[in-house]
């Protein structure tokens, strides 16, 4: 049996500190605000541990009427499963608003419509490799290798140096051209070159150089003539 109450804990709107003298049977009343939920949260603090504590706070707090199932709950805990059930299913009931594929403004709805985009960016995308690719394979004089597709111009598209190549001038791009225009030169002419003995060759020089020279004509002839 309670026999006080401490209310040190609800100083602002209790005097006292304490009330003393229950007996069996309590009767509290007053005006709202003169601190009846309060003293009935303090005998809850102090006595819920060690005593049965019930408090009535309405009906609302012990029955619960589920429309869905067409019954009500009774008793405190059924009526917290309620009310929590009563919660995920309005979170169920907003879920499949959002997920309605009939309601344009849903987020599936939306969901779907850039769905719907991005296929459509990929397929144009996918012409526009298609497209390019064949005019890089056309494109005279010949650019790239004889089987090119379009897998083959996003690989150089990713390559990493492809940015190396958007700076390339217009007159390097012409002097390029030229390059891979280019005919082919004629095979040279073949010469044979004669096998010469060079040591021969060096004592026929030097017999050269070493033989005397000989007048073969008269020299005061010709000075008399002069």
């Amino acid at each position: 049996m309670i026999e006080q109450v401490d209310l040190s804990n609800f100083g602002y709107i209790f005097a006292d500190n304490k009330i003393e003298d229950f007996k069996k049977t309590n009767f509290i009343y007053g005006k709202n605000g003169t601190g009846k939920s309060s003293l009935t949260r303090a005998i809850v603090q102090q006595y819920s541990k060690t005593d049965e504590v019930n408090v009535f706070t309405g009906f609302e707090e012990i029955i619960a009427e589920n429309h869905e199932l067409n019954s009500i709950a009774l008793g405190e805990e059924n009526v917290e499963n309620d009310r929590k059930i009563a919660e995920v299913s309005k979170t169920i009931k907003k879920l499949n608003t959002k997920l309605d594929p009939d309601n344009p403004k849903s987020e599936l709805a939306k969901l779907r419509q850039k769905e719907e985009q991005l296929n459509k960016s990929e397929k144009n995308l996918d012409k526009f490799f298609v497209k390019e690719s064949k005019k890089i394979k056309q494109h005279e004089p010949q650019i790239s290798k004889q089987e090119y597709w379009k897998n083959d111009l996003k690989k150089e598209i990713l390559d990493s140096r492809v940015d190396e190549y958007s700076n390339i001038s217009e007159e390097d791009l012409i002097n390029l051209e030229k390059t891979v225009t280019e005919t082919t030169k004629p095979d040279p002419v073949s010469m044979r070159i004669p096998k010469i003995d060079f040591k021969d060759l060096l004592i026929r020089i030097n017999n050269i150089l070493e033989e005397q020279i000989t007048p073969f004509y008269n020299n005061k002839k010709f000075r008399k003539k002069c």
